[in-house]
């Protein structure tokens, strides 16, 4: 099935990067993943594929193998942000696709990945 993203003309094929984001989104209201992660991969994917020209693909795998090239793009467009939010949002548009995709291939069988906790920092008391 060929899908007609919003550049006039192009054909791509397999999902758009839309449908991962608005599948993610439903994921997240259905509970299946922390509503506020679904939100911030989102919108992360959201700012780095809204830099695609409307000569390129909108398909997920499209974003996924350009993820450095769009990450660049939206530095340059907003050099008041700093290159560590560039990062942090190809890492998390990374992991929106990358999951979308495995689900994609098999949804029977498909979980989301268990959340990577982050170490907490303990602080010292003083006497």
């Amino acid at each position: 099935m060929a899908n007609v993203g919003s550049n006039a003309g192009f054909v791509n094929n397999g999902p758009s990067w839309e449908e991962t984001e608005s599948w993610l989104l439903k994921k997240g209201e259905s509970g299946e993943v922390q509503p506020t992660t679904a939100r911030l991969k989102a919108g992360a994917l959201r700012h780095l594929a809204g830099t695609l020209r409307e000569d390129e693909p909108v398909t997920t795998e499209y974003v996924l193998n350009h993820l450095p090239e769009l990450a660049r793009r939206w530095t340059n467009l907003n050099q008041a942000n700093k290159l560590d939010t560039a990062r942090t949002y190809q890492g998390r548009a990374r992991w929106a696709l990358e999951v979308h995709l495995q689900y994609l291939a098999d949804p029977m069988n498909f979980r989301f990945p268990e959340a990577e906790r982050r170490p907490v920092e303990k602080k010292e008391r003083k006497a």
